[in-house]
């Protein structure tokens, strides 16, 4: 049984994600890659299946209804369209292809989701995860506090407001929802819950995951 390296790609080109495809094919990675694909032009989704990347194109919503074109930039979404800013949806597809895949299936050890653009893979994250991983879930931390940081501070306040922010936020540490690991079935419902608290929100698919993991 593999890991699953799996993440989401949205009105970009090759050149600005080339250094994940690269890093990803050198380190040693023997599991599977999929990336989820909103907006993307026909010659990167050739190259990415070039490198061996599974690339699945995205054209409805959580509901099933076609949409022309995802909202790719976080500065454009409110609580009305909240469902269609890939850093949201995407979870809701990755859910959604994982439980198809699974009836299917095909089962992994681990999934092990990533951005793509920021993201290089020094090693292989599956020796790192066979030596290291001692939970369901891995949760990396940015190493600051909600409070200290305003950006995710004022994020956590604009997705959920400020009873929820004191009473869950205020003192936790910030882990990342763009770059975590877990087993294969915590994974896969870890997706669908960051997509059902983020949808008709903001851009809540960080805060999302920080009140999962902790709580």
């Amino acid at each position: 049984m593999k890991d699953l390296v799996i993440g989401a790609i949205g009105d970009y080109q090759f050149e600005q994600i080339q250094n994940w495809v690269n890093s990803l094919n050198k380190c040693g990675f023997e599991g599977n890659k999929i990336l989820i694909s909103y907006n993307s032009n026909q010659d990167l989704i050739n190259k990415l299946r070039d490198n061996d990347i599974e690339v699945y194109e995205i054209s409805t919503d959580a509901r099933g209804q076609q949409v022309n074109q995802f909202i790719t930039n976080s500065g454009h979404v409110n609580a009305s369209n909240a469902h269609l800013l890939v850093h949201n949806v995407r979870f809701f597809h990755m859910w959604q292809l994982l439980c198809q895949l699974r009836n299917e299936g095909r089962i992994f050890k681990r999934i092990i989701h990533t951005d793509v653009r920021d993201i290089v893979f020094q090693n292989n994250p599956s020796d790192w995860l066979d030596v290291n991983m001692k939970s369901e879930i891995v949760s990396p931390s940015e190493s600051v506090k909600y409070f200290d940081q305003a950006w995710n501070r004022d994020n956590f306040r604009r997705s959920f407001g400020d009873i929820a922010f004191m009473n869950l936020a205020k003192d936790m540490i910030v882990s990342n929802v763009g770059s975590f690991a877990a087993k294969a079935d915590i994974g896969i419902d870890l997706c669908l819950h960051i997509y059902l608290l983020a949808v008709g929100q903001w851009h809540a698919d960080q805060p999302a995951f920080n009140v999962l993991v902790n709580t």
